[in-house]
């Protein structure tokens, strides 16, 4: 079996699995949800780590605790859930952010 053969009975069924996933979870928690459940984490993960195989734990680390906390906070407030972990994702960016300002800062100097 060639190369191209291993990787289209590989590759794309995975691809389409990912793609059906994807439009599973868009239609059910919603657009905003989706995106912030999939792309907060690894921006938290990119500005706090300084090396990618860190990353690939402090990335499932941040949104499962994250996750938690919001349906902790979402229920306590009466608020949506989604809203809220999007919320608490979106203030964990901006702290990251900031610590990734002091570090780089202090590395300068």
């Amino acid at each position: 079996m060639g190369r191209r053969a291993s990787r289209r009975l590989v590759g794309y069924p995975v691809l389409h699995l990912a793609r059906d996933c994807h439009r599973v979870s868009i239609h059910v928690a919603g657009v905003i949800y989706t995106f912030a459940s999939l792309v907060l984490p690894a921006l938290i993960a990119k500005n706090l780590s300084q090396e990618v195989r860190s990353m690939f734990f402090i990335s499932p680390l941040v949104a499962s605790t994250t996750g938690i906390f919001s349906c902790m906070l979402a229920n306590y407030y009466d608020y949506p859930p989604d809203q809220m972990a999007t919320a608490v994702l979106c203030f964990v960016l901006v702290v990251a952010w900031f610590v990734h300002y002091v570090r780089a800062t202090r590395l300068s100097n």
